[in-house]
């Protein structure tokens, strides 16, 4: 049982690392509350940089050192996640999550759905919208349409889906085919029918909000090299910082890296304020649930 070390040889010591990753804000005392999983962690690791400051005797025709002090420590994580949650997009941007009620699968007039042209260029989207008389001059975002209902467009000459326009369904956009017999030139407004199976909310990252990335992390590592035993790691304060690319399109899962930096917090722990790693003798042959 890899515990306090004995001071005799324990294969069981020997660690393949595996394990699930959590991170909590801290409250206003300083402390963690709720811990969300991030999800697969696809490689992590911790390093340590030390300096020390030596002195020199010089009395002599060689000087030499004659002694050294230790006077700096700084302690480092970094690891990298491949669950691209719209919460990790968020974490990793320094933004916020939140869920909003949109116009998914209402029933708009004619007229009532805006684009942002009455004369639509050919071969272009069209993001629609749930204005009254045009489309929006403020937050536009705010008032996107999604998970349409049946569609009915009013245009110049009159046109038909797939032959004048195609209409992007889940997302809510309307594209003009260009080169066809009778191309639409004026375009009036759309009808949308209800879609009793759409979402009536969605989900959505706002980026770049300047959310502290400043918390607690907590590793559950488990070693399979020694029956599943657990260890838990726990840094009581870390600044993260993002860093790196990640993928939006590749031929390989897109992934996220973090770096970060553990600090002293007494208000995590009196007696280790910076991390501590703990274990027990049962903390064997078990699995922590998803």
């Amino acid at each position: 049982m890899p515990g306090i070390s004995t001071g005799r040889y324990d294969p069981s010591n020997v660690t393949l690392g595996r394990g699930r990753l959590y991170f909590s804000t801290h409250n206003s005392s300083g402390v963690p509350t709720e811990y969300r999983d991030l999800g697969n962690v696809v490689t992590m690791s911790a390093s340590m940089e030390s300096s020390d400051l030596d002195h020199f005797n010089t009395r002599g025709g060689v000087k030499f050192t004659d002694g050294s002090v230790f006077i700096q420590q700084k302690h480092s994580l970094s690891f990298e996640l491949d669950e691209i949650s719209l919460d990790n997009i968020a974490l990793w941007f320094s933004g916020t999550t939140g869920i909003g009620t949109s116009y998914n699968g209402q029933a708009l007039l004619d007229g009532d759905n805006g684009v942002n042209t009455t004369t639509p260029t050919l071969g272009r989207w069209y993001d629609l919208y749930k204005t009254v008389t045009g489309p929006p001059t403020i937050n536009p975002q705010g008032d996107r349409v999604y998970d349409l209902g049946v569609v009915t467009v009013t245009s110049t000459p009159t046109g038909a889906e797939g032959v004048n326009y195609l209409i992007d369904y889940k997302m809510g956009r309307i594209f003009f085919i260009k080169n066809t017999a009778s191309p639409i030139t004026t375009f009036t407004g759309i009808a949308i029918a209800t879609n009793a199976t759409a979402d009536a909310t969605y989900e959505e990252a706002r980026l770049f909000t300047g959310q502290a990335l400043k918390g607690s992390l907590k590793l559950v590592q488990i070693n399979p090299r020694n029956s599943n035993e657990m260890r838990e790691w726990q840094w009581h304060s870390v600044q993260l910082m993002p860093s790196g690319s990640m993928d939006l399109i590749g031929d390989d899962w897109s992934s996220m890296e973090f770096n970060g930096t553990a600090s002293q917090s007494t208000e995590g722990s009196t007696t280790s304020p910076s991390c501590t790693v703990r274990t027990f003798k049962k903390a064997t042959n078990s699995s922590v649930p998803d």
